[in-house]
This record gives structure tokens, sequence and C-alpha cells, in this order.
């Protein structure tokens, strides 16, 4: 049984209850909303993003390098996030190969714990012969995620699913354009803020979004990405949009009351 099959068998068994018992269910994106109300039958679904902070200092980009031993010079792309099957990492490493012929300083930087595709990952890094343009990290958090963040040009998330993709969000948040696949949930917000792209499941059109970002304004299309997120998608937005659901049942139930 699959991940995914296990999980809506868990929810279907042991929550199906609770969901249904419960005043509101909170659903991150549409996506999800819609998977909920298809599964459980739900007509109170609430869609409210994950929140995430704003970065207040910007580390800059030379010492962030520096720091994480990459390339002064290059055009670094990022790809953050497990080194799974669904999560596609190979297909950034296919991508940025078969660009570097016409952008021969793009860098590729991979960092995220394996989770069952570091075999296929390390293949393709062998077969591209891109091992002197990629650098590969771990698990990263705190001062060496942000330095990531500051280091690079760009994130690539080409995955096959995802429930949200919350780095997406954070890439955004530091100013980073994206490139990202439809099953990335919170591509809509890339698509709302017009920060990059969202393109189709093949290994060449990440690469095509891959190449416009590189010919676009990267800075422009940064700053439409971090206002967004300001704007909609910090904690303080979140807070302020669930408040707004509690009050809403409040105010329904003491209506409620007032007709009995």
């Amino acid at each position: 049984m699959g991940r995914h099959n296990l999980k809506r068998w868990f929810t279907t068994l042991f929550v199906s209850k609770d969901l249904h018992l419960a005043a509101a269910v909170q659903a991150t994106t549409p996506a999800e909303a819609d998977e909920l109300e298809r599964q459980f039958g739900l007509h109170h679904v609430v869609t409210i993003p994950h929140g995430v902070h704003l970065p207040q200092t910007a580390m800059n980009p030379l010492e962030a390098r520096a720091k994480l031993g990459l390339p002064s010079e290059s055009t670094i792309v990022l790809y953050l996030s497990r080194i799974a099957p669904k999560k596609r990492t190979d297909w950034v490493v296919e991508a940025v190969a078969r660009l570097r012929s016409n952008f021969p300083n793009l860098f590729c930087v991979i960092a995220g714990p394996e989770a069952g595709a570091g075999n296929t990952l390390d293949s393709v890094v062998r077969r591209t012969n891109l091992n002197g343009q990629l650098k590969r990290f771990g698990f990263v958090q705190g001062p060496e995620k942000e330095q990531l963040f500051c280091a690079s040009d760009l994130l690539v998330l080409p995955s096959q699913s995802e429930n949200f993709g919350v780095i997406v969000v954070e890439a955004m948040a530091h100013g980073l354009p994206v490139v990202v696949t439809p099953g990335v949930a919170s591509h809509i917000y890339v698509d709302a803020a017009g920060c990059g792209f969202t393109v189709e499941d093949s290994v060449d059109a990440v690469a095509e979004g891959i190449r416009k970002l590189l010919l676009s304004n990267r800075a422009e299309l940064g700053r439409r990405g971090r206002q967004y997120v300001e704007k909609y998608l910090t904690w303080q937005a979140v807070v302020e949009n669930i408040d707004e659901v509690y009050q809403d049942i409040l105010r329904k139930r003491s209506r409620a009351r007032y007709l009995r």
C-alpha cells in the first residue's frame, strides 16, 4: 500500500468522525480543500495557508556564498527539499545540464536529506557530468538554510505532488523567483504573485521555466514574491484569517441559540 493510500485509509478510519463533528476544517490550499470535500463529503472546509516569517535582514549574497563554499560569480539554481522519488530532484539536475551550453555560469545546489531517490540522483549527476557545477548539502536548517536562500538566484521544485510546498513560500519571502510544477499546491501563490512560472510535468518544461527566469528581471520577480508573502502569507495574516473563522463560528452559534 502506497504512502498516500495509507494516509487516506488511516484518515477515513480514525479521523472521519472528528472531521464531521468539527465546526470547521482547515485546508492549506484549494486543492487540499477539494480533496477533503470529495473524500469525506465535508461542507465546512476553510482554506487558510501555512504562514512563514519574513526575513528581517538579508545576508550579503557573496558573504553567504563564501560561508557555504559556493562560487561567487555563478548563477545558482537551488533545490531545497527531501531527495524523494515524488520530488523529482533529478529533473533539476537534468534541466541545469541541458542549459549549461547557453548559460555556462549555471551552478546547481541540491539540499535535503536522502529519502529514497539518492541513487537516481547520483546516476543523473554522473551521466550529465555536472559534478563540477553542483554541490550537495544534507538536511539544512537555521543559519545554513538562510545562507542558502541568500546565496541562490532562483528555486526549482518539480514535485509530482505537494500538499502545500512551504519551501516555495519561504523562497518567495526571501525574494527568490520560483519554477514549480502543477502538483506543488503552493504554485497558486507563485502564479498570483507573478514571481515565477508553473510549468508542465516534464524535464523539458522545467528547463524552459529556468531559461525564462534566467532571461527575466529576477530582482523584480523576487520583489513581487516577497510583497505577496508580506500581504497574504505571513503568520500575522494567517492568524487574522483563523480569527475570522472563529468569529464566524461564534456568530452562527449565537444566532442558532437565539432562534431556538
